[in-house]
């Protein structure tokens, strides 16, 4: 049972990594990120819980509650046989888990308060008839400050870098970020992937979280070709100076965004909805079975 758990758990976190063509293609970035998050969320929780269930009958053992950890052998935490070692390594594993999760929440949350302070030093300004803080920085950057007080900072060289209708749907872009509190679905996705680094495609479901929320962003912001325009021309420079992959989805996304438009050919709300069949049917599964073997165990008391 405990095996399942964990096979399953594994499944929805790779669900996300798995779904980036499809992100690249849809029309509804925002089911994507809503159907990616609750997967990454539930195969996290879902890989804990089975490994705490492994360390139970070590550290019930080890308590003297010999009763209670023979339970949760029978109960599916009989991986490799129950052995301590392996029970010993599932807690530690677990624990460590938790450990860079949050570390990696904490991470964030202290790079936005930094940014916060650093935002103090910058000059408010009206940039492309919207409201931002520029920050005297050599790097092209933009970015959305979510908080009690929402900003959109720019560093110097973006200004200066960008024509005035590129800025303008750079700064609208942030906005949307804000408005639609994206900074949630990166701290689930933060904790995740730093929990779970050790799983080679955590990093990929990662990417594929950031580029359906950079999308959503982009349909918020820039629903007609001339404003997808302005999106990519201020990409194209912007990766020419700081090359990333993400840009490059994004470029591949909206150029997908216009033959989808035209051709009304898309990956529809069915195929979206699709995605979270192993969430439901993993989950009955597993708690239904778990069920009937506490029904089994109490009718044999």
């Amino acid at each position: 049972m405990n095996g399942i758990r964990l096979a399953l758990s594994l499944l929805l976190v790779v669900l996300p990594a798995a779904a980036l063509p499809a992100v690249q293609k849809t029309r509804i970035p925002r089911a994507w990120a809503i159907v990616m998050a609750i997967s990454l969320g539930a195969g996290f929780v879902l890989l804990e819980a089975s490994l705490i269930h492994a360390a139970l009958p070590l550290v019930f053992g080890l308590m003297g509650l010999h009763d209670l950890a023979d339970a949760c052998r029978r109960l599916g935490g009989h991986l490799f046989g129950g052995s301590p070692l392996f029970s010993a390594l599932a807690g530690v594993t677990s624990l460590l888990i938790i450990q860079s999760a949050a570390r990696g929440v904490i991470r964030s949350v202290r790079m936005n308060s930094a940014l916060r302070r650093g935002a103090v030093g910058g000059v408010e300004a009206a940039v492309a008839g919207h409201k931002a803080v520029l920050m005297p920085l050599s790097r092209p950057w933009a970015v959305a400050l979510p908080g009690g007080l929402p900003q959109v900072l720019l560093s110097t060289s973006l200004v200066g870098t960008l024509e005035h209708r590129e800025l303008d749907a750079v700064v609208r872009h942030e906005m949307a970020h804000l408005r639609h509190h994206h900074v949630r679905f990166l701290l689930l996705g933060t904790a995740v992937s730093s929990g779970l680094r050790f799983l080679p495609w955590s990093g990929r479901a990662m990417t594929s979280l950031r580029l359906a929320l950079e999308e959503w962003a982009d349909e918020a912001s820039a629903p007609t070709f001339e404003d997808r325009a302005n999106v990519r021309s201020a990409l194209r420079k912007l990766a020419s100076m700081a090359p990333s992959a993400l840009v490059g989805y994004r470029l591949s996304a909206l150029e997908e965004r216009d033959h989808v438009q035209r051709t009304g050919h898309e990956w529809g709300w069915p195929t979206a909805a699709s995605a979270t069949i192993p969430l439901v049917l993993g989950l009955t599964f597993t708690l239904v079975t778990h069920l009937v073997q506490v029904i089994e165990m109490a009718g044999a008391g």
